[in-house]
């Protein structure tokens, strides 16, 4: 009866690391090379500009751009440096978007003199529920500097961002 159920567990392992192989697919040859080439399409600009909004002991909190139509939907992309002694995480559940007040997601933690990029998150359901198809403005209704080991607020953080788009909502 073993190895029965030897044979069967190895039948079944044989299986399953067959089902994971992947067929590369074979290269494609160009119907006529001299064909001229399709212009490269431009890069579009991103709608949130490069800027510090928090710079005061030792930390600074950087937004880079903002990704729009993201698996979850659209991220805002920061920089959270760490010049102290200190852990911290940079955090914020309550935006207002084109001024409707919606949930999102921000949570940059960043050890004691290191560096992190991390992202404001704010859902597609929840924007598209809400009416908003662009964002315009955004501002982060609590977003704060914590201390990680001891749960202080360290500051309250203004996040105001304008962005290139008109917004709606």
């Amino acid at each position: 009866m073993k190895k029965f159920l030897a044979i069967c567990m190895a039948w079944i392992l044989c299986l399953g690391l067959a089902a994971c192989g992947r067929e590369e697919p074979a290269p494609t040859k160009p119907v006529n090379p001299t064909a001229p080439t399709k212009p490269q399409q431009t890069v579009p600009e991103n709608p949130l500009a490069r800027q510090v909004i928090y710079e005061d002991k030792g930390i600074r909190i950087t937004v880079k751009g903002m990704e729009e139509d993201t698996m979850t939907g659209t991220e805002i992309q920061i920089l959270v440096e760490n010049g102290t002694d200190r852990n911290i995480a940079f955090s914020g559940d309550l935006f207002v978007v084109n001024g409707i007040t919606v949930p999102g997601y921000l949570y940059a933690q960043a050890a004691a003199g290191t560096k992190t990029n991390d992202a404001i998150e704010l859902y597609t359901d929840v924007l598209n529920s809400a009416g908003i198809t662009s964002i315009g403005t955004l501002r982060g209704y609590d977003a704060r500097i914590l201390d990680t080991d001891t749960l202080e607020t360290l500051a309250q953080v203004p996040l105001e961002l304008t962005t290139t788009h008109a917004g709606d909502g």
